[in-house]
């Protein structure tokens, strides 16, 4: 079948045979098309001819003729095709394409947050935490917090009735976690009692959702979790925590599938049929620990959750002999987060009185925080340099600034914020803002080494300007 012209459609073959059977076909019998054979488009040669453009032997074309035409039709005229249907005909059914032929008369809606910039609303998140770092009491915080309509941890929050799953506490731990939590934040629990749902699951049967198939299982929603969805219709939840993932999930965590299924179609299910949030607990398994990732089983987990958290002991500072790191500290990490730009941001916070508080925060506070440091370096470094102290960029240098430091000066001891690395950091701020400047000088064996020397009238206040804070970031 040879087909020309600039409107030629692969599917004109069907049209064309359609067509042509309506009509009669020939007189002979011998020449009517057989489905399945030569002559029907949707038999295997025909399938070929709408796939390849021509038949099984392709005719030889001579030099300089243009060839077959297109098999397909030119972009230009799909898209205009596309146009001239009726742009407010939207497909339905469980495919249904999103409406897009609708978006570029519409402005799209702002991302929400139930704490800015670390947990998206809408989705599934996950906290991770070794047993006994008091994720559980930092949970109940945040739950007080969104339903009292205050900042968590300096951090703007959404505000809402919220839902905090616990099967690992009981009824009275609840009742002094929260009394204690409410005290230290200043909130009066009546305040918040209608908006405050705590549900003490321990020594129940908690699961969400199972696979009693084993592997390839799709899962199953149980009847506790249409229990805590009906709850959900009456109360409209702008959180729900969940403590813990082990306690309700009864699959294989490092199977992917399972753990895909259970934040989507179980915790993330909520999240769509309720116009809510869900903030998973979970443990990190001993390899998390140790590599200090705190992942757990399949890095599905991470995969699905638009934003994991990290609740941590600080580590021993490997620079300063013997240091025990304070008792009542803890370090909550942003590990992953797929909407905001803070990944990788860290807080350092302290248990004080009943509650966590922020020892860093804003990017403001944080450059206020690095703006002293750097002031206390420029400043140990001037006075060891006036002592005939050398500095060097290189870290396999006795003089590397970091080394001299803890070698003459108790600077690194007193300020546990200055760890190496953000003493470099420092340093490499100076040398690119210009404080400091990099110079050679004669060595052993008449080798040139580059030293670090103070610029004449140029200092660390000119690296952040007063009132632009938050900008060096």
């Amino acid at each position: 079948m040879t087909t020309t012209g600039g409107d030629h459609n692969p599917f004109d073959a069907w049209d064309d045979w359609d067509e042509w059977e309506g009509e009669g076909g020939p007189a002979t019998e011998a020449a009517e098309p057989r489905k399945g054979g030569r002559d029907d488009p949707w038999g295997s040669h025909g399938q070929n001819l709408i796939a390849n453009g021509h038949d099984e032997q392709p005719p030889a074309y001579e030099l300089g003729d243009p060839g077959p035409e297109p098999l397909y039709e030119p972009l230009e005229t799909a898209r205009a095709r596309g146009r001239r249907r009726d742009s407010a005909h939207i497909l339905e059914g469980d495919v249904a394409p999103l409406p897009v032929v609708l978006w570029p008369d519409s402005t799209p809606p702002a991302r929400q947050w139930v704490v800015d910039g670390w947990i998206p609303a809408g989705h599934v998140s996950g906290l991770y935490a070794a047993g006994g770092t008091g994720k559980s009491i930092l949970t109940l915080q945040l739950l007080i917090s969104i339903a009292a309509g205050q900042p968590f941890l300096n951090m703007r929050t959404m505000s809402g009735p919220v839902m905090g799953i616990f099967c690992e506490d009981d009824p009275d731990e609840l009742h002094r976690r929260t009394t204690m939590v409410c005290d230290a934040m200043g909130i009066h629990l009546h305040d918040i009692a209608d908006s405050l749902y705590l549900y003490s699951r321990i020594g129940h049967d908690n699961t969400l959702m199972a696979f009693p198939s084993g592997i390839g299982d799709p899962g199953e929603l149980t009847a506790l979790w249409h229990a805590f969805s009906d709850q959900m219709r009456t109360v409209q939840p702008v959180m729900i925590t969940v403590d813990t993932i082990s306690d309700t999930f009864a699959g294989n965590e490092s199977d992917r599938l399972q753990a895909r299924r259970f934040v989507q179609a179980c915790l993330g299910r909520w999240c769509i049929d309720h116009n809510t949030t869900v903030l998973a607990l979970a443990h990190p398994s001993r390899s998390g620990i140790t590599q200090g990732d705190m992942q757990s089983g399949s890095t599905a987990w991470e995969g699905a959750m638009r934003s994991r958290l990290t609740f941590r002991r600080p580590e021993p500072r490997k620079d300063i002999e013997d240091d025990q790191p304070n008792r009542n500290e803890r370090i909550l990490t942003l590990a992953k987060t797929n909407y905001s730009p803070l990944a990788g941001e860290q807080l350092r916070l302290r248990f004080d009185a009943g509650a966590y508080t922020a020892l860093s925060l804003s990017y403001s506070e944080q450059n206020m925080e690095r703006h002293r440091l750097a002031k206390l370096v420029e400043q140990q470094m001037r006075e060891l340099a006036d002592r005939g102290h050398d500095f060097s960029l290189s870290p396999r240098s006795p003089s590397h600034v970091p080394k001299v430091l803890a070698e003459h000066s108790k600077v690194l001891q007193t300020e546990r914020a200055l760890t190496v690395k953000m003493v470099n950091r420092i340093v490499a701020d100076m040398l690119a803002g210009g404080v400091l400047m990099l110079q050679g000088r004669g060595g052993s064996h008449g080798r040139v080494q580059q030293q670090l020397f103070f610029v004449e009238a140029s200092t660390t206040a000119n690296l952040f300007p007063e009132g632009d804070m938050g900008q060096n970031q």
